[in-house]
C-alpha cells in the first residue's frame, strides 16, 4: 500500500506540473499591467517602469515559469498585488475556514446521502424508494446559488433561526454546509441506491439467504461491503471539490474561504493571489483522487491484488 501511495504521488507531479504550467501561462497573457494596477493609474510612468524590471515582467514565460515553481516549492506564492501581503499566508488564513464548511457539508452529504440511498434500495419501486429519487434529482438538479438563496430566505429572514452570513462560530456553518451538503447527497443516495441493488441482485445474495442468513446480516456482511467501492469513489471525489473551494457558497454566505478569495482576487485582478488559490485547489484535487484510489483499494480486495501486479 505504502509503495502505491508513493507511486500515485510521483505519477501526480507530472499532471500539477502541467496544470501550474497552464495557470501560469493563462494568467500571465491576461489584459492589464501588473506593475500598473499596483502603482494605481496615475502612478509615474518611470516609477512603474522600475517596478516592472524588479518584478521580471520584461522576462520571457520560459524563464518566469521555473523561477515561479521554485518559488512555489518554497511555500513562496508571491505578494498580492491589491493588499501587498505574502499569498501563501492569505490562503493559509483562508483554507480552515474552507476546511470547516467542507466537512461539515460533507458529514450532511454523506450521512444523509448514504441514509436515503440505503433505504431506496431496499424498498424498489415503493413510495419511498421514488421519494427519495425524487428528491435526489431536485437537490442535483437545483443550482447552488438559489438553493443559497432559498435557504437564507426560509430559516434567517422568514424564521429568524440562522444568521443570513458571516462566519462568526458554528451557527454560521449550518446554512451553508446544508447548502453544499444537500447537493452531493443527491449524487451519493442515486449512486447508493444503484450500486446497493446491482448488489441485491447478484448470485452471491441467493446464496447467502439460502443458507438461512437474515436480510440484516445479508445487508451488512454482503450487500454493503460490495456496493461500497465506486460510493466511496464518488465521497472522496467530492471531499476534493469541497475543499479546494466552494466559490458560490462561500461567496453568497461571505465565508472568508479560499472559494471567495479567488473571487475577490478575480474582482481586483490580483493575479498572484488568483494564481495561488487555483494552484490550492489543483493540489486538493489531485490528493483527493488519490484518497478515492485508497480507499477503494481498502474496500475491495480485488483492487489491491491488481496494484500488486501492476506494481
Amino acid at each position: 500500500m505504502t509503495r502505491f501511495i508513493l507511486t500515485r504521488l510521483l505519477g501526480s507531479l507530472p499532471v500539477l506540473l502541467c496544470v501550474t504550467a497552464l495557470l501560469f501561462a493563462l494568467l500571465q497573457v491576461a489584459p492589464g499591467d501588473p506593475a500598473t494596477l499596483m502603482m494605481k493609474e496615475h502612478a509615474d510612468p518611470e516609477v512603474v517602469m522600475r517596478l516592472r524590471a524588479g518584478m521580471h515582467l520584461a522576462d520571457p514565460l520560459w524563464k518566469r515559469y521555473p523561477r515561479f515553481v521554485w518559488a512555489a516549492l518554497h511555500g513562496d506564492l508571491g505578494q498580492s498585488y491589491k493588499l501587498g501581503r505574502p499569498v501563501a499566508g492569505m490562503i493559509l488564513e483562508a483554507l480552515p475556514n474552507t476546511v470547516a464548511l467542507a466537512l461539515c457539508a460533507l458529514l450532511v452529504s454523506w450521512l444523509l446521502g448514504a441514509a436515503a440511498g440505503t433505504l431506496a434500495a431496499l424498498k424498489p419501486g415503493a413510495f419511498i424508494d421514488r421519494l427519495v429519487m425524487g428528491l435526489s434529482l431536485t437537490a442535483v438538479s437545483t443550482p447552488v446559488f438559489w438553493s443559497a438563496l432559498l435557504l437564507q430566505w426560509f430559516f434567517a429572514v422568514k424564521l429568524g433561526l440562522l444568521p443570513v452570513s458571516g462566519f462568526f462560530g458554528f451557527k454560521y456553518l449550518i446554512l451553508p454546509s446544508l447548502t453544499l451538503g444537500l447537493a452531493s447527497a443527491g449524487t451519493v443516495a442515486r449512486l447508493a441506491r444503484a450500486s446497493l441493488r446491482e448488489a441485491m441482485d447478484a448470485d452471491y445474495i441467493r446464496t447467502a439467504r439460502a443458507k438461512g442468513l437474515t436480510e440484516l446480516a445479508v445487508l451488512t456482511r454482503h450487500a454493503l461491503k460490495n456496493a461500497l467501492p465506486p460510493v466511496l469513489t464518488v465521497m472522496a471525489l467530492q471531499a476534493a471539490s469541497l475543499l479546494s473551494g466552494a466559490v458560490i457558497t462561500e461567496t453568497v454566505f461571505a465565508v472568508p474561504g479560499v472559494g471567495r478569495l479567488s473571487v475577490e482576487a478575480i474582482m481586483a485582478r490580483d493575479m498572484p493571489l488568483l494564481q495561488g488559490a487555483a494552484l490550492t485547489a489543483a493540489v486538493m484535487v489531485i490528493l483527493g483522487n488519490l484518497a478515492a484510489d485508497v480507499l477503494v483499494a481498502i474496500a475491495d480486495p480485488r483492487v489491491r491484488k491488481d496494484w500488486g501486479k501492476l506494481l
